[in-house]
């Protein structure tokens, strides 16, 4: 079920991360939260807390650190999908392994082994897995959350993913009030979590290797009552643990660095339903953006 991917990169000579499946423990623990036992969510808020290291001790020391019986692990395992916790235990010290994977272990197509149409294929099957990973209701509610004019709404990217950060909050600016970029600097994210508070809304994105501060805003705001959306991919940045929505996309692709294609999918999706939300107050404000950029020589 889980790492089969890197054996089979090993047999064919080329690796690219996360190319088979978006699906780790830690994907499934969240696509499984509602069909849990109170017991068995107080395990997994264990095991995501401190994803996967917490997962990587005893089953005793595990059960008492969410205060249920060692029989409540085996059977959140079993559901998971694993014959007993040895299996379960080396998927999350596989999945560590992977995690750290340095780039220059990771052999890219070229065009001589394939064809532009071929590494297209690639990013577009990455992107329709990770599309259909996604939970409509979480999806829906967290449309409804960056719509709602009445929240500010902070979003924040790390230093390759700030790209997609800036994408989401001036698409956003456009179409509604309220929305703020925090940019990569320290202080400039000190001063923002000043005014995140409760009814405000965090989104926030974090891909292996996954980024301290941006971590730290998003535990600090949500202490503070915003709500956090995270973005993440599917070995879960820490950041996931205080957020209570979590989008999870393939960074696999044809080269050695992380594809951002299927979460820049996710990240139009969401625009596309804000503005549809939004309906005529959205259009009326791109509508005045319009003439203010004409006024400027912009358009």
């Amino acid at each position: 079920m889980f790492g089969t991917e890197r054996d089979r990169a090993r047999k064919t000579g080329v690796y690219m991360i996360d190319d088979s499946a978006p699906t780790t423990v830690a994907t499934s623990l969240h696509r499984m939260r509602s069909s849990l036992s109170k017991a068995e969510l107080k395990v997994a808020e264990v095991l995501l807390s401190n994803y996967p290291v917490a997962g990587l001790g005893n089953i005793s020391s595990i059960a008492r650190s969410a205060g249920v019986s060692e029989p409540t692990i085996t059977r959140l395992v079993t559901k998971l999908g694993f014959d007993g916790f040895a299996s379960f235990k080396s998927a999350l010290q596989r999945e560590l392994q992977e995690r750290l994977l340095p780039p220059t272990e990771i052999q890219p197509l070229s065009l001589e082994s394939s064809g532009l149409m071929d590494m297209a294929n690639t990013m577009t099957e990455g992107m329709m897995r990770s599309l259909a990973s996604v939970d409509q209701a979480e999806f829906a509610k967290a449309v409804r959350l960056l719509a709602d004019p009445k929240r500010r709404v902070f979003v924040i990217g790390g230093r390759i993913s700030s790209a997609l950060a800036k994408h989401l909050a001036w698409s956003l600016q456009v179409l509604r009030p309220n929305v703020l970029y925090v940019s990569e600097g320290i202080a400039e994210r000190i001063n923002a979590l000043l005014d995140a508070g409760k009814g405000d809304v965090v989104v926030a994105f974090d891909f292996r290797r996954y980024q301290a501060d941006t971590v730290t805003f998003v535990r600090m705001a949500s202490q503070q009552g915003s709500t956090a959306i995270v973005l993440t991919d599917p070995y879960l940045s820490p950041a996931a643990g205080h957020a209570e929505i979590v989008f999870h996309a393939s960074i696999g692709g044809p080269s050695q660095f992380s594809s951002m294609v299927p979460t820049i999918a996710i990240v139009e999706a969401m625009i596309t339903l804000v503005t549809a939300e939004l309906g005529q107050r959205g259009r009326a404000r791109m509508q005045r953006y319009v003439e203010n950029s004409e006024a400027f020589g912009q358009l």
